[in-house]
Parts: C-alpha cells; sequence; structure tokens
C-alpha cells in the first residue's frame, strides 16, 4: 500500500493502481483513490472523496464533506459536519455520524445508518437496511427522512421515531415520491412491524406495531409527494 499524506492547504490528489492511504490533513482536499482497495482520510476542512473502483474506505474526517464510492463495496464515514455520502454501486456501508447527512445507497443491497442529527436516507435500488439514529440503547433521537422511489427493492428500516413524548418532540418521516395519497400505498400488520408497499418497492418498518399510529401523520412535501410518520 502507498500511503500519501498531504499539507496544510486545499489540495487535490488522485491515487495510482493498487492499494492507496492518503490522508488529506487540514484543508479543503479533493482526493481520488483511483483502482485498487483504497483508503482515503479526509480529515479536517470540507472535503470532496472519491474511491474510484474496488472495495474502498472513506472517512470525512471533520468540516462538511461529500464521500463518493463510486464502484465496488465501500465503505463510507461521515463524522463531524453536514455530510453527503453516496454509495453508488456495490452493496455500501454508509455511516453519517455527526451532522445532518445525506445519505444516498444507490445500487446494491447497502446498509444506511445516519448517526447523531436530523439524517436524510436515501436507499435506492436493492435491498437496503437503514436506520436513522444510533443504534445503541439510550441514543439520542432526531428527526429524520428516509425517501422511496418505486423501483427501490426491499427495504428494512429500524429505529423509525414517530412518538411525540421522546425528548425534542421527535417525528421520522417516510416520503414516497410520486405518491399523493395513502391509496397509492398497500399498508398492512406484520406482527410487530407494519409492511408499506409502493409499486416495486417494500418498506418493513420495524417495531411499529399500529398502522394507525403510523399514518396519523400525513401530508404532501413541497414537491407534492407523500409523506406519512
Amino acid at each position: 500500500m502507498t500511503e500519501t499524506v498531504l499539507g496544510t492547504g486545499d489540495d487535490e490528489f488522485g491515487g495510482e493502481i493498487g492499494a492507496d492511504l492518503i490522508k488529506g490533513n487540514a484543508g479543503d482536499d479533493t482526493l481520488t483513490g483511483d483502482s485498487g482497495s483504497d483508503t482515503v482520510s479526509g480529515q479536517a476542512g470540507d472535503d470532496s472523496l472519491s474511491g474510484g473502483q474496488n472495495a474502498d474506505y472513506l472517512g470525512g474526517g471533520t468540516g462538511n464533506d461529500i464521500l463518493d464510492g463510486d464502484a465496488g463495496d465501500d465503505t463510507l464515514l461521515g463524522n463531524q459536519g453536514d455530510d453527503t455520502l453516496a454509495g453508488a454501486t456495490g452493496d455500501d456501508r454508509l455511516v453519517g455520524g455527526e451532522g445532518d447527512d445525506s445519505l444516498l445507497g444507490g445500487n446494491g443491497n447497502d446498509k444506511l445508518l445516519g448517526g447523531d442529527g436530523a439524517d436524510t436516507l436515501i436507499g435506492g435500488e436493492g435491498d437496503d437496511l437503514m436506520s436513522g439514529d444510533g443504534t445503541n440503547s439510550g441514543s439520542v433521537k432526531y428527526d429524520d427522512v428516509f425517501i422511496f422511489g418505486l423501483e427501490d427493492g426491499n427495504d428494512t428500516i429500524n429505529g423509525f421515531d414517530f412518538d411525540p413524548t421522546l425528548t425534542g418532540g421527535v417525528q421520522d418521516v417516510l416520503v414516497f415520491e410520486g405518491a399523493t395519497s395513502l391509496d397509492d400505498l398497500t399498508i398492512t400488520d406484520e406482527g410487530k412491524h407494519v409492511l408499506i408497499v409502493y409499486g416495486n418497492t417494500s418498506v418493513l418498518v420495524r417495531n411499529v406495531a399500529d398502522v394507525d399510529d403510523l399514518t396519523d401523520f400525513t401530508g404532501l412535501t413541497a414537491e407534492g409527494d407523500l409523506f406519512i410518520g
């Protein structure tokens, strides 16, 4: 593995063929791993990181970072700041960390964890596992948004929060792009869970025992899409 540690300025650097270890240091850096299973770390600053081909690890560090896994089964960690994480193709793992993050799984069977902050999660095509907040017992809850289209596969949500008695009056929201009313969805009880079918997309919302509880709060977004929560 070739290691490159950059300076404190705003650097632009691309890796070579093979496995690279690239550390951005301070500054607003643009770093690309290229081919090989690369490790790219932005560290301080508002960084733009791309993994390139193969299975890469991207770490944003502090700052508002943009992470693009590109091809391969990648791991993307936003850390602190309001980050944008895109898995692209492959079975990716996206962790927003602290801040109000946007997570886009892309194609593949992805795992999306928003972490601390009010996050937006879009699984994309494939069978995805999503959670807005931390999974540890006693984790602070935040208002998270889960967005689905008509062709997004069979997805599962853990830790969907809609009880207004939680600290801060937490209200997670499901958005279905193109839907305009509950008539566009098929919603059924599945024991301790609720299953929502929209076109060729199914969403299993775990540990929500009552359809009526889930659909008490509905409306349309500014774009005209149905939201429930």
